[in-house]
């Protein structure tokens, strides 16, 4: 019994450090460092600001790009935080493995961006 939840527990530890792993190599290009807290993503970046353009290229580009290759990746987590390097100023977005499935889906970059903005709210 003892041996079965041991193994239970090191598998879940190597599960999450491996979450933690393919999250930050989906962010490496901005230089963000990657935490999770409970099942909070925050992605801390080195900008002193978080434009709405640097957020959507993050969450675009970086997470859910990163996502349609690595199933899974994003399990879990119930939504992402994009900060400041100070950690006072972001964005937040919502529901986050379901709006990556969702605009996986469409072609209009637009209409992502809008779903992206829709599903999102201010630090």
């Amino acid at each position: 019994m003892k041996k079965v939840m041991l193994s239970s527990i090191i598998i879940a530890v190597l599960s999450f450090a491996s979450q933690i792993q393919d999250i930050s190599n989906s962010v490496k290009s901005w230089g963000a460092t990657v935490k999770i807290q409970k099942n909070h993503l925050v992605i801390i970046t080195s900008q002193n600001r978080v434009t709405n353009q640097i957020f959507q290229s993050i969450i675009q580009n970086g997470i859910c790009m990163y996502s349609f290759f690595t199933p899974g990746m994003l399990k879990n987590i119930k939504d992402v935080y994009v900060l400041n390097k100070f950690s006072k100023q972001g964005y937040v977005l919502d529901n986050a493995e379901n709006v990556c499935k969702t605009i996986g889906e469409m072609k209009d970059n637009n209409k992502i961006k809008l779903y992206i903005s829709s599903n999102t709210h201010l630090y």
